[in-house]
């Protein structure tokens, strides 16, 4: 006997799964050593499946070729939809929270006269603060929320990083001679 279109998704649906299930599994635990990067690639994944599985529930339903089952396998889409995307933003937060610790982590480090941290470091590490920020500022309600465009732009534009190159002390233009004057070195 042949096989039928709905026989055909069925095993395409069961075998998508089988192979995310495995990534998934492991990814919420079993195995700890999957990074942010790795889960947000799988969860990207996981939003084109249930894309497709979101468009096929839609068609199932609109063309009334499994009744009343239909409806439910588009709501069953919609819902896996949702809840994959609910997994992007968690990833995405994850992502900010981990960028601004580890820009905590430069910055408790680094002093003026630091040799463990360099100042292009430091300006990096500034850059990646206001970038997280921006991420959870974002979130807030209006009109704290619009500070996370400022936050944004800042990292977007590497301020810090540029503004270290432009302002280091060893720089023969104005601003590196006003720094060297501001720390007591230029004579």
């Amino acid at each position: 006997m042949a096989e039928t279109w709905f026989d055909k998704l069925k095993r395409a649906v069961s075998d998508q799964f089988e192979r995310t299930f495995s990534s998934a599994h492991m990814s919420a635990g079993v195995c700890s050593s999957y990074s942010l990067t790795q889960v947000r690639d799988l969860l990207k994944h996981g939003a084109s499946i249930s894309k497709r599985a979101k468009t096929a529930g839609a068609f199932v339903k609109y063309s009334g070729v499994l009744g009343s089952g239909g409806d439910k396998l588009a709501e069953a889409a919609g819902k896996i939809d949702g809840l994959v995307k609910k997994g992007s933003t968690a990833v995405g937060n994850a992502n900010a929270a981990c960028e601004i610790s580890n820009a905590v982590s430069v910055l408790n480090r680094w002093t003026v006269d630091s040799k463990a941290v360099s100042r292009e470091e430091a300006a990096q590490a500034f850059d990646h603060l206001f970038g997280g920020t921006a991420t959870f500022f974002e979130r807030l309600p209006p009109p704290v929320n619009q500070f996370s465009k400022i936050l944004s732009t800042i990292a977007e534009f590497n301020f810090f990083g540029q503004m270290q190159d432009l302002m280091h002390p060893e720089n023969s233009n104005a601003h590196g001679r006003a720094m060297r004057q501001a720390m007591g070195v230029d004579n």
